[in-house]
């Protein structure tokens, strides 16, 4: 998801004339042959060798970028490696600094929130980089909960949607539907990743306090994660 988002965000600003550069780690520590075709610039540095001490190595691969690609700004799309990262290397070029977590490294069941040094680093990210973002109220908890200083530089920017896309209608029902008998305008649909953190047990719960009222409506679950059977089990009861 993270990923998606950073690569619709690129698209949409080269499409407005901006001039976007894609910083990201090799899928693979000596490095990856795959690439995909896309109308911004994707430059490539090798993945760090610790969470804690592989640090510097980000740091260089921006300023290997700058003295090539004098950046105005720079956008982290997490608060923790990348952000912490770019922090130092921003506050010396005096380069405003935008960091937004998608939670992966913030979140209340995140691998980091049991490690002192890290959750340290991420309380100074926040509160000296020239904004942050959070993509909805949860993440705005998380946030306060690390760094309850870094809220005059909070802001709300959700993840955007292109609605002239998700709201067109389409002219046959697909296939799955059809197999699933499910009847146009009279079942809810979820798609995304079975982690406890998307709620979807919740869902399931609200969903058969209003099930009966509404004999013919369904609900569908697709998606793959470590709650899948039991989320399953939930159903059938």
């Amino acid at each position: 998801g993270q990923e998606m988002v950073v690569d619709q965000l690129a698209r949409h600003f080269t499409a407005l004339g901006h001039e976007v550069v894609v910083l990201a780690q090799h899928a693979l520590r000596r490095g990856t042959g795959v690439e995909v075709n896309v109308p911004y610039r994707v430059v490539r540095y090798g993945k760090p060798i610790s969470q804690v001490w592989g640090i510097p190595s980000i740091r260089r691969a921006l300023a290997k970028l700058y003295s090539t690609w004098p950046f105005d700004v720079i956008h982290s799309h997490s608060c923790y490696p990348t952000g912490f990262a770019a922090l130092i290397f921003s506050r010396k070029k005096n380069i405003p600094l935008v960091v937004t977590s998608h939670g992966g490294d913030l979140a209340d069941d995140s691998r980091f929130r049991n490690r002192p040094i890290i959750m340290k680093r991420c309380r100074e990210t926040l509160e000296q980089a020239d904004a942050v973002t959070f993509i909805s109220s949860y993440m705005k908890k998380s946030i306060l909960e690390v760094a309850p200083d870094c809220v005059a530089q909070l802001h709300s920017v959700p993840n955007g949607v292109d609605c002239a896309e998700v709201s067109a209608k389409i002219s046959e029902t697909p296939a799955l539907a059809q197999q699933n008998k499910l009847q146009p305008n009279a079942f809810i649909f979820f798609l995304g990743r079975l982690h406890h953190r998307k709620g979807v047990d919740i869902l399931i719960q609200s969903f058969q306090k209003i099930s009966g009222k509404n004999p013919e409506l369904q609900l569908v679950v697709a998606g793959e994660g470590d709650e899948s059977a039991i989320l399953q089990e939930q159903a059938r009861q």
